[in-house]
């Protein structure tokens, strides 16, 4: 059963899946390594992980010897600010409404999905990294 937790195309489960990679590689990891592992483009993991440098989520190295790190320990990340984080990549923005009916059904909208992400950061928030790593390494491959 999916929850359905993404923005633009599947954000928050590549973001996700691209900490798990980074947790469990000794060493800075590559975006093309993540890509690899993802089974994503590794533009579009780059994209990704920008916005999780912007939330000091992870750092980033350049060079030959560079690549992504984590920015603190797996305990101290939640998923609610991976969410957050990646939030804000959603090429979707709100559109402008023609009619006073379409406002108002707008602004309904809007206020139940304040309500939805709220509730759902408040979730977010009981999990971190780490917790996602436990399930992971239980789970037969």
């Amino acid at each position: 059963m999916s929850l359905g937790i993404s923005h633009g195309p599947g954000w928050f489960p590549v973001a996700v899946q691209a900490l798990v990679v980074i947790a469990e590689t000794e060493g800075p990891c590559s975006s093309s390594t993540m890509a690899q592992d993802l089974k994503a483009h590794a533009v579009f993991v780059r994209r990704v992980l920008a916005h999780l440098v912007r939330a000091n989520i992870v750092q980033a190295r350049e060079g030959r010897d560079g690549g992504y790190r984590l920015a603190r320990p797996a305990e101290h990340i939640t998923l609610a600010e991976v969410y957050q984080a990646v939030k804000l990549a959603d090429p979707q923005g709100d559109t402008a409404c023609s009619s006073d009916v379409n406002a108002r059904v707008q602004t309904a909208l809007d206020e139940i999905g304040a309500e939805a992400e709220h509730r759902l950061l408040e979730l977010l928030g009981h999990y971190t990294l780490a917790s996602i790593l436990e399930r992971v390494e239980r789970r037969p491959s």
